[in-house]
């Protein structure tokens, strides 16, 4: 039990375990970043194992599965934050990214253990369904991150960005006359379905914002107003957002029970906009940034149920 299921998970799990490796390893800052490619895979494992869980759990416990898994991975990644700074801290980058690699090589054996058997056909890769959006995406996310030094009329900025554009209207227009996409678009924009994942692109996007804006202020020197705190103690502002992420979840279920599943959603995503004024109003000690991402990790842990 369990080897089938777990086949798919092999080749995300050999590319975490390289990039983990060439980042620990002295290639300067060109490894760093093929390692931090490498290492994205593994975040496809995730919908992996929520699809496995949906075959492998009866019918009653479907509804709770994607919320223990999602508030699981945020818990962990919350957690993973200090833990790495204090490894950091204690032996240096290349000393948490040995950690990682360690931790990268239990999963399989946890993978074959756990997951079951698939119940599924085997089904052909279509490699265009993958790398086209890959590659859209990643020339219209460079010409952003880079516009504001290019100019928004630039050629430097116009060309990747209209590229980005075409080749994700390519890999739309295609996906839709495909039998079995990667992404059933029909089926994310259809009622009810588009709200929910318009919200979770924005929210998505204001966590990212508001973590980095966190770190960089963390460790930012004190005469440009930041902290001059160590990395240890950057990681350390993730724990509330892992705590409050657990129990936001908690407190959805109640919600949900009381009000209805769909008051969720929007009470969920008032927690962003609310740690971000926290944010901005008072952040000049540990406590206000605690407390805001503390909210947001409610934000989190709230719609995720």
């Amino acid at each position: 039990m369990g080897h089938a299921g777990a086949r798919c998970c092999w080749p995300a799990w050999a590319r975490v375990a390289l990039g983990c490796l060439l980042s620990a390893l002295p290639l300067g800052f060109a490894g760093l970043v093929v390692g931090r490619v490498l290492r994205g895979f593994g975040i496809g494992v995730l919908p992996l194992a929520m699809a496995a869980a949906r075959d492998a759990a009866p019918p009653e416990r479907l509804p709770q599965l994607p919320g223990v898994l999602s508030v699981s991975n945020l818990t962990f990644a919350g957690l993973g934050y200090p833990t790495t700074s204090l490894l950091a801290t204690l032996w240096g980058v290349r000393g948490a990214f040995w950690f990682g690699l360690a931790l990268t090589a239990v999963a399989p054996v946890l993978a074959v253990r756990t997951l079951p058997a698939s119940s599924h056909p085997d089904q052909q890769v279509d490699w265009l369904d993958g790398v086209v959006p890959a590659a859209g995406t990643l020339a219209l996310m460079l010409a952003i991150s880079r516009a504001s030094r290019w100019g928004w009329t630039s050629t430097p900025f116009v060309v990747p960005a209209l590229s980005g554009l075409a080749l994700l209207g390519v890999w739309a227009v295609r996906a839709r006359g495909l039998p079995d996409p990667m992404v059933d678009l029909q089926q994310a924009v259809r009622r009810g379905a588009l709200g929910a994942n318009l919200v979770a692109l924005l929210v998505g996007a204001g966590v990212y914002v508001l973590i980095t804006l966190m770190v960089q202020l963390v460790r930012a020197p004190r005469e440009s107003g930041g902290l001059a705190s160590s990395p240890l103690f950057a990681g350390l502002m993730l724990v509330p957002y892992a705590i409050c992420g657990f129990g936001g979840n908690r407190v959805a279920r109640r919600i949900a029970d009381r009000w209805g599943p769909e008051r969720v959603l929007p009470l969920g995503s008032l927690a962003y906009p609310g740690a971000i004024l926290v944010f901005a109003v008072d952040r000049d000690g540990w406590l206000q940034i605690a407390v805001a991402m503390g909210i947001a990790g409610l934000g989190a842990g709230g719609p995720s149920r």
